[in-house]
């Protein structure tokens, strides 16, 4: 016996969306050595710091259903995005400085064991060494080996970093670009069939002068 299943195309995005691998096909230069890649770049710039990256990202992504909506532009497209899962890591400040806890040491704790910390270089059997401290791989794979760290207070007494530091599941951009100092998204596309490279850069233009909100720009 059969039965009916009912969906809407919001549930299949949520199921396709994070099991979907995207692809984009870039066309080669139209003269071979002068750039990388065909078609046009655009940048769009937030030239004024208001609101933090999801801000940033809900204007992205609205400005690229915008030019994809115009006739003279064929599969514009942009790499930037603020999905990539990370932690936000908050600091106790008052709880540090009652317990004699310097900030500094904090921060250099955490950004030396989690991540890595250059110390110097030294040179034997005739080649140059780089030397850089961290914490051994399976130490610091999980935002809860936090817990396993630990500072000295001015008393030189060993206080567990996990009373000090909290975190928290967050998305964020795995890289965040920046063109004339400012925090900026890179498009590219071509020009649709029929319309020249001129035409498509001046629709980018309209869409951009439309539907960008004050403090933004383009180049």
């Amino acid at each position: 016996m059969y039965g009916v299943i009912i969906v809407n195309a919001a549930s299949i995005a949520d199921v396709v969306g994070r099991n979907l691998w995207i692809r984009y096909i870039i066309p080669p230069p139209a003269i071979p050595g002068l750039g990388n890649t065909g078609g046009f770049s655009f940048t769009v710039e937030q030239r004024e710091r208001s609101g933090d990256i999801k801000s940033f990202e809900a204007v992205i992504f609205k400005y690229m259903a915008a030019i994809n909506q115009r006739p003279e532009i064929s599969g514009a497209f942009t790499f930037f995005n603020a999905k990539t899962p990370g932690y936000h890591v908050t600091v106790d400040r008052e709880k540090a400085k009652k317990l004699g806890v310097p900030l500094s040491s904090v921060y250099n704790t955490i950004s030396s064991y989690m991540g890595s910390a250059y110390i110097n270089d030294f040179t034997k059997y005739g080649r140059n060494f780089r030397v850089v401290t961290q914490a051994d791989t399976t130490y610091r794979s999980n935002i809860t080996d936090l817990n396993n760290f630990f500072v000295k207070n001015q008393a030189g007494e060993s206080i567990p970093l996990s009373t000090l530091v909290s975190s928290q599941l967050t998305e964020n951009a795995a890289l965040i670009s920046h063109y004339n100092l400012y925090r900026s998204a890179e498009f590219n596309g071509n020009a649709a069939p029929g319309y020249s490279s001129g035409e498509a850069i001046k629709a980018l233009q309209e869409v951009a002068d439309q539907v960008l909100p004050a403090g933004y720009g383009y180049d």
